[in-house]
């Protein structure tokens, strides 16, 4: 499925859903994983998919909600409840993830600056 097609079908209701799951999961000690939250998403009337429930997280996000998430077996979705969690969710989720990928682009243009020379040209997306 396209991720447009994924944001039209996006079930009406599913970001209060999301939201209503999530408001007794304040701070990492009470996060919720990805099949609980959809099964509890599931059980307020609102058909949503994983991967729905994950873009919905996503705009959540876009739109300023703090919503933060952890790796591993006791990980999951979590309010931050405070600057601390926050940052360290930050921190691990998204500067070490464009720091990595920013290495990586910088490799690739270098060896595409290599390899095709004068016709190659930075773009901005």
């Amino acid at each position: 499925m396209k991720y447009e097609e994924i944001i039209e079908n996006l079930p009406p209701g599913l970001e209060r859903a999301i939201l209503r799951v999530l408001e007794s999961r304040r701070g990492r000690r009470n996060a919720i994983g990805r099949n609980e939250l959809t099964a509890m998403v599931r059980r307020l009337g609102q058909p949503a998919s994983e991967r729905q429930v994950r873009e919905m997280i996503k705009q959540l996000r876009r739109k300023g909600y703090l919503i933060c998430s952890a790796p591993g077996e006791d990980g999951g979705y979590y309010w931050a409840d405070t600057l601390e969690e926050y940052q360290e969710f930050r921190k691990m989720e998204f500067a070490a993830k464009i720091a990595d990928m920013s290495e990586t682009l910088r490799a690739m243009d270098q060896s595409a600056e290599r390899i095709f020379g004068d016709s190659f040209q930075m773009r901005l997306l």
